[in-house]
């Protein structure tokens, strides 16, 4: 027995025909951001920008359950388009300066996996590890962690060791 009510689509060409009234709403709609020109503010037509959020919205559900329709074969061409696109307009008007570049960060971070971290992965498939190469690993993390370029590190032999 199904939980949960049925999906609204069924019909991939209907959702798409959806998906596209909302972007042409969105250039439609223009929305005014205020700059600081001259000691004046100046209004500046923009357009209301593409959002996940935004799309789900017109289509009348969750982003979450927007995103479920990617599970459905006949689905995933149609959302991963749309998601192109809006990651497309949203990089592109956050480089010309129409969008806060704090929004665009957290929006792209949020919806596409952008970061501005660097993880370092230092899980061993051997448990176990000699110390001289424990050392080594730990020298190559620090200069990443510095910003530098690792370089070879003789073995045994710790960055932080004084020669």
């Amino acid at each position: 027995m199904a939980i949960g009510r049925p999906p609204k689509y069924s019909d991939p060409d209907v959702m798409e025909k959806d998906i596209e009234e909302y972007f042409k709403k969105c250039d439609k709609t223009i929305i005014y951001k205020q700059v600081v020109q001259k000691g004046e503010i100046i209004r500046v037509p923009t357009p209301t920008p593409y959002t996940m959020a935004g799309l789900a919205m017109t289509l009348n559900m969750s982003r979450e359950a927007l995103n479920n329709y990617t599970d459905k074969d006949i689905f995933v061409d149609i959302i991963a388009r749309a998601r192109e696109r809006i990651h497309h307009q949203n990089i592109t008007m956050a480089m010309v300066g129409c969008y806060d570049s704090r929004i665009a960060a957290l929006n792209l971070a949020s919806n596409y996996g952008y970061s501005d971290r660097t993880i370092i992965d230092t899980t061993f498939r051997d448990e176990t590890v000699d110390p001289e190469s424990l050392a080594m690993v730990r020298a190559m993390a620090l200069q990443l962690a510095r910003g530098q370029q690792p370089k070879q590190i003789e073995q045994g032999k710790d960055e932080g060791d004084p020669d």
